[in-house]
């Protein structure tokens, strides 16, 4: 894992040092939002902190909804691991509303996820419990419908429609 964060590290020393562009930009999101799983394996919480509060800082400088939705979600979550659930609420609300505006279902799922564990960390357990039924509900509703066996792939649309009627 640290020889993961350091080769990520190392990517945004480069994209630091490349004209301020849109894809730079972008690029520089995805990388600070890629060192979320190393930094949290090595316990280095302030470190993925820094790198989410300086995406979410870049991605509200080119207006890009959907990553701003995943880089709050990921603020959500910090807060909540650090006990902090005012905070992972009020990160978990923005990415819900930045991801409505996006239209990014899985990202409006994965913020009202991160609201229900906060909600569940104060004791709000009647909301949580409401949240994290509501993110269960779109996953499945954003799930592509698997292969029909009688069909030639891939499923034709009215295969699928019958077998929607049929449930």
């Amino acid at each position: 894992m640290r020889e993961a964060t350091a080769y990520f590290e190392q990517a945004l020393g480069v994209s630091d040092r490349l004209p301020r562009t849109r894809d730079v930009l972008e690029h520089s999101i995805d990388i600070r939002a890629a060192l979320r799983s190393p930094l949290f394996s090595l316990k280095d919480v302030d470190r993925l902190q820094a790198h989410l509060a300086t995406a979410a800082e870049l991605a509200t400088e080119i207006g890009d909804n959907a990553r701003l939705a995943q880089i709050l979600a990921f603020q959500a979550h910090y807060h909540w691991t650090v006990s902090e659930p005012i905070d992972a609420m009020s990160c978990a609300r923005e990415a819900i509303a930045r991801a409505e505006l996006a239209q990014a279902p899985i990202l409006r799922a994965m913020g009202t996820y991160f609201l229900g564990q906060a909600q569940h960390l104060r004791g709000d357990y009647l909301e949580a419990i409401a949240n994290l039924r509501a993110t269960a509900a779109r996953i499945a509703s954003a799930m592509l419908p698997l292969p029909c066996p009688t069909c030639s792939p891939p499923s034709t649309p009215s295969c699928r429609s019958t077998a929607a009627a049929a449930s």
